[in-house]
């Protein structure tokens, strides 16, 4: 039985957004039938709210989802979330933010694409959990890199990411 994953296409005339948006997603299909998806809620993605933009740079948000499938049965399950963690261009460490560390306006915005998520996502969506972060000296529209670091694997972002400067 084949592994499901998402149809991949080239984008036609994309906006701004759209190019940040197919960017922030990155997709690990294992040969253990596991699909793990990170994703950066990037300013970008949110051209139309300078409020929460403003967020965005103040704070590195990530929604990590973890999904194994039964190649037997085809049924798929999120799985509990291991340890993530975030680090700038030089390897330093991202500060994570947990309980009440985490701004009120920043556990708006996880709850709120948390919805969404599992809304749209299904299984996927389902158990995608987000992981706030100072932002240190990581800007999406600026030069350097992301690094998200999940379960053995380090899943990368240059940056400035597609989608940055005029229009």
């Amino acid at each position: 039985m084949a592994l499901m994953a998402p149809a991949q296409a080239r984008l036609w005339k994309p906006e701004r957004e759209t190019l940040a948006q197919d960017y922030a997603v990155i997709t690990d299909i294992r040969k253990s039938h596991d699909v793990i998806s990170v994703f950066w809620l990037a300013p970008p993605l949110a051209p139309s709210s300078p409020a929460a933009q403003l967020i965005l740079e103040r704070y590195v948000i990530v929604g990590v989802s973890h999904v194994k499938q039964d190649t037997v049965t085809g049924k798929t399950e999120s799985t509990n979330l291991d340890a993530v963690e975030a680090h700038d261009n030089d390897g330093k460490p991202l500060t994570l933010l947990e309980g009440d560390k985490v701004p009120p306006t920043v556990a708006a915005v996880i709850t709120g694409i948390g919805g969404m998520a599992r809304q749209a996502m299904g299984v996927t969506g389902t158990g995608m959990r987000f992981f706030a972060f100072e932002a240190g000296n990581i800007r999406a529209c600026g030069k350097g890199r992301l690094s998200v670091v999940y379960v053995g694997e380090t899943y990368t972002y240059d940056t400035p990411i597609p989608g940055c400067g005029a229009p």
